[in-house]
């Protein structure tokens, strides 16, 4: 079981990325695509959860440390995901995964900062290595043969990411520390109640119902001029909704799994374990998939330092 929760758990994790770049390439030029499609996957991973809570029968019970831990937690991880799916728009697949599979390593960082926690030596060296790694992948997509605009529209966007994507573990240890590893389904209920949330009013915010009004073909525009101004109305929004859906749902599909998978995991593994192989295995995937499936052409020391990286994640989890 297992070699099986294993395969689950790193599989997942690499059709999870691969279905955020799948969504970012569905989004067009609409900026409040990406909210809206947080929006409906983070809404659906919320059900996972509250059937959790109704299976396991001992009803919805939350303390007010657990409310506030989800909510902040939901509220980075909303703004991580929609500038992640921003970012995917003007830079390369390989590296901004990467980015994003070290930047919840940084929780560290924050856990010596905030909660009073202490590392060891050769965990500070490998925070010292995470620092270089991502400054290093940084600059080598400013040496490729993109437009200096979208290199730094890039570089602003992965980094906004990094550094929120880092803060969603500092929520989910505090959770666990403030309630003594209890309210788990009830903390990711309300985590991602509060993403969905927060993803709306980005999506509110950056003028999502004015965006279903996009432009239409020359030959819908005359089908409209025909029948009617109601049949403009009527025809947009169903469209611009329906390129978002596809991608909505497996990506709830995906981290329905990985949720399950990694959770089951727990009970066969420790984390010292765990979190190496499934981190490590789904970066060497994703950065085999950039090169032979998205034709992304990286230099040598882009892979040296995905490789420091995967052994960065070994020694944080020492």
């Amino acid at each position: 079981m297992i070699i099986l929760y294993f395969f689950l758990t790193i599989l997942s994790s690499v059709l999870t990325g691969l279905f955020y770049k799948f969504g970012s390439m569905r989004q067009g030029k609409n900026p409040s695509s990406p909210a809206l499609l947080c929006t409906i996957y983070m809404s659906f991973s919320s059900l996972y959860f509250l059937v959790a809570i109704i299976i396991s029968n001992n009803g919805f019970s939350s303390s007010l440390s657990t409310v506030l831990c989800a909510l902040g937690g939901g509220a980075c991880l909303a703004i991580a995901a929609y500038l992640y799916l921003v970012s995917l728009t003007c830079g390369p697949y390989t590296i901004s995964v990467v980015l994003l599979n070290l930047s919840s390593f940084a929780v560290i960082f924050y856990a010596i900062l905030f909660l009073n926690e202490t590392m060891t030596a050769l965990q500070g060296f490998a925070l010292v290595l995470m620092i270089a790694c991502v400054c290093v992948l940084t600059i080598s997509r400013s040496k490729t043969g993109v437009s200096k605009k979208a290199n730094i529209r890039w570089i602003i966007f992965i980094t906004l990411t990094f550094i929120t994507n880092s803060f969603i573990n500092l929520f989910v240890r505090m959770q666990v520390i403030y309630n003594q590893n209890t309210q788990k389904n009830e903390m990711m209920f309300l985590y991602f109640m509060f993403a969905a949330i927060t993803s709306f009013l980005i999506f509110v915010f950056t003028g999502g119902f004015g965006k279903l009004k996009f432009k239409m073909s020359p030959e819908e525009d005359i089908t409209a001029s025909i029948n009617a101004d109601s049949y403009i109305e009527t025809k947009r929004a169903p469209i611009y909704f329906m390129s978002i859906l596809p991608a909505s749902i497996l990506l709830s599909i995906s981290l329905g799994v990985n949720l399950i998978a990694s959770s089951q995991l727990v009970a066969y593994s420790s984390s010292a374990i765990q979190y190496p192989v499934c981190s490590g295995s789904s970066m060497i995937l994703s950065a085999l998939i950039g090169r032979f499936f998205f034709k992304e052409k990286l230099n040598l020391i882009s892979y040296i330092a995905i490789g420091v990286g995967i052994g960065v994640i070994v020694m944080l989890s020492l």
